[in-house]
């Protein structure tokens, strides 16, 4: 057996590099080791390992001789092993891991069958490293290919002009705004004259829009609402769900110089294994807030009761927080209003049923003291309030998940019952009824003043009460989280009147009117938008959402309404769209769309086609017709 030489300068390299291999994860997900999944942990063991076996086995077949000697076994091994460790900071979900891991093993199969062919040449030597570099290489790129995928874009900002019965509308969307949070949720609030956000994930960020240029500036802050989410990720293991585990709302109340912001999370009771919906509140004046250094504490004001623990089904843990409810609003000085879903704890999905037990939290609408600390039930029998806002004339509207459809908009009185989990107007997933009673009955209990059926994935809502939108003064606007949009509804005399969608093409989980009247939403793929009426619009979509989006949709060709969808209408013939019935002035008609026809046609229909049912006037202004055409011909 060759003879081995471990110097002390040798020695110090190897701790170097086995220390780097170690922490090369936790320095990719800007987390402590100790607090990354246990899964990663393998991995890192497996990595310390393998570096340990391959400078053994390097020592023990040649050990390496020369000025620079001391270095081979080091950067050899480092090099080779550090994919391995890699692998720790990769979702455990990704199927990257299995990918690069099976590259690694076929690597280090290569060079393991090299170095026992080889005859202690030089050429032979190379070839054996080359072979693992480049295995190793290989590796390496298709980790950091992978990181690179999944880290959010560049922010970007995308405007559009939308319709509404009442106005023409420009979305601003800053599209990834802040950093992509490891869990849903979150919420805005005002701060002075910024706006706040809390992610799910915990992390804080106040934003402004620039004056004038369009561009947002967001700052993170230094504080991060208390949601222990490594802890929880650490003793639930791998198959939870960790992005259930949120911050679901926060409140910002200004009292002179001082500061409230009251924020309602999960909790993780490492103790009892067992988790709580918590209502933090840090309290400072606002440079306090801004200040790292200063000495601000998170306080407990609330822990909902019981503790829940993680549910057991087919010997695997279930967490069940996307029924977390969490909405905050003030009641008055001294009371904090909570709503608090029941975490599917329905006697269906849990054997136990909470909504019902007025002894419990869950499943109600929480009257919190904020001077003593203790809640009352204000109402009961509620299954995921993720909406709640107290009117200007006081009343408390809340918005509720329903099951299959029967998501509801409901006027919270004290003491009322909600009916949840004995009636809905929804049904049981996959079935046409539901087990408790016939969905839509709920005799003896309080009524939702609406219901929608298909389910919107309904969110939060807020009362326009600026005069930005005059016309929608004292309505409701209500976000959708599967149907993406905005819901205007008009109540009157404790009755919905009306209710208008307006599509956003987005997630909508949080929304609150900004102090200039503006409408700002909270997006699950980490953007910010702004809707405001488009006072004067001047580009094709613009133009044609104002002028035309009454009627008419650009979508696929065949999604007809009043009139038929506009899809690549260049080209078509005239009343020739598939499956719209036409006026026979526009059926009769001869030829194919152009540009000049079109032109024609939308300075006057009447001229254009005498006879036809189109009560569009015209537009006169040829400018803003060839912006239209050239929108519809996708050239705008």
């Amino acid at each position: 057996m060759p003879e081995t030489r471990i110097t002390f300068r040798s020695l110090l390299l190897h701790l170097f590099a086995l220390a780097a291999i170690v922490l090369l994860p936790s320095l990719v997900l800007d987390v402590p080791i100790w607090r990354i999944e246990r899964i990663a942990k393998v991995y890192l063991l497996l990595a310390a390992a393998g570096y340990a076996a391959c400078v053994i086995s390097l020592m023990l077949r040649r050990p390496p001789e020369g000025r620079w000697a001391w270095l081979a076994a080091p950067v050899i091994c480092g090099v080779i092993l550090a994919p391995l460790s890699l692998l720790a900071a990769l979702p455990a979900s990704n199927g990257a891991r299995t990918a690069l891991f099976l590259a690694l093993i076929l690597a280090a199969v290569l060079l393991w069958t090299t170095h026992l062919l080889q005859q202690r040449g030089t050429l032979q030597t190379l070839g054996m490293l080359a072979l693992g570099a480049l295995g190793a290489a290989a590796a390496v790129a298709h980790v950091m290919l992978h990181l690179s995928r999944i880290s959010a874009p560049a922010p970007s900002l995308h405007m559009t002009s939308l319709n509404s019965s009442l106005y023409p509308l420009r979305f601003s969307l800053y599209r990834f705004a802040v950093k992509m949070p490891r869990a849903q949720g979150g919420a805005l609030g005002l701060l002075g004259d910024r706006f706040l956000l809390a992610a799910g994930d915990g992390d804080l960020y106040s934003f402004a829009r620039v004056p004038g240029g369009g561009a947002l500036d967001v700052q993170q802050l230094p504080y991060r609402i208390p949601l222990n989410l490594d802890e929880f990720a650490t003793d639930a293991g791998p198959e939870v769900r960790l992005h259930q585990f949120r911050v679901a709302d926060i409140l910002v109340r200004e009292r002179g110089e001082t500061v409230q912001l009251y924020a309602s999370h999960h909790f993780w009771q490492r103790a009892r294994q067992c988790y709580v919906l918590r209502v933090s509140l840090l309290e400072g004046t606002r440079a306090q807030l801004l200040d790292s250094k200063a000495p601000l504490r998170w306080k407990t004001v609330y822990d909902t009761s019981p503790c829940l623990p993680l549910k057991l089904a087919s010997g695997k843990l279930f967490f069940n927080g996307v029924a977390v409810g969490g909405r905050l609003a003030l009641l008055d000085d001294t009371h904090l209003l909570l709503t608090a879903g029941d975490h599917e704890y329905d006697g269906m999905s849990a054997p136990i049923q909470y909504a019902q037990n007025p002894d419990t939290s869950y499943g109600k609408t929480l009257s919190i003291d904020l001077d003593t600390g203790t809640a009352a039930v204000y109402s009961l029998g509620h299954r995921n309030p993720q909406g709640l806002y107290i009117g200007s004339g006081g009343a408390i509207w809340s918005t509720e998940h329903g099951p299959q459809g029967g998501d509801e908009l409901n006027l919270i009185e004290r003491g009322k019952n909600y009916g949840w989990p004995e009636v809905t107007y929804g049904v049981d997933y996959g079935t046409h009824g539901w087990p408790n009673s016939e969905p839509g009955t709920h005799v003896g209990f309080e009524r939702p003043r609406f219901a929608w059926v298909p389910s919107i994935g309904i969110s939060n809502l807020v009362e326009v009460s600026q005069d930005l939108f005059a016309r929608w003064k004292g309505d409701l606007m209500i976000g959708s989280l599967t149907g993406r949009a905005l819901w205007r509804v008009r109540v009157r005399d404790g009755r919905v009147v009306l209710t208008e969608r307006i599509s956003l093409g987005e997630r909508i989980r949080d929304l609150l009117e900004a102090p200039d009247g503006s409408l700002v939403v909270w997006t699950d793929v980490a953007s910010i938008g702004f809707l405001e009426p488009e006072r004067e619009p001047e580009t094709g979509a613009g133009l044609f959402a104002a002028h035309c989006g009454g009627c008419h949709v650009v979508e696929d060709g065949d999604s007809h309404g009043i009139g038929p969808d506009l899809h690549a209408v260049l080209g078509r013939k005239i009343g020739g769209a598939a499956e719209f019935q036409y006026s026979p002035a526009l059926h009769g008609k001869p030829g194919t769309w152009t540009d000049e026809k079109l032109d024609a046609f939308l300075a006057s229909p009447a001229s254009f086609a005498p006879g036809t049912s189109m009560r569009f006037p015209g537009l006169p202004d040829p400018a803003s017709r060839q912006k239209i055409i050239a929108f519809l011909a996708g050239r705008d």
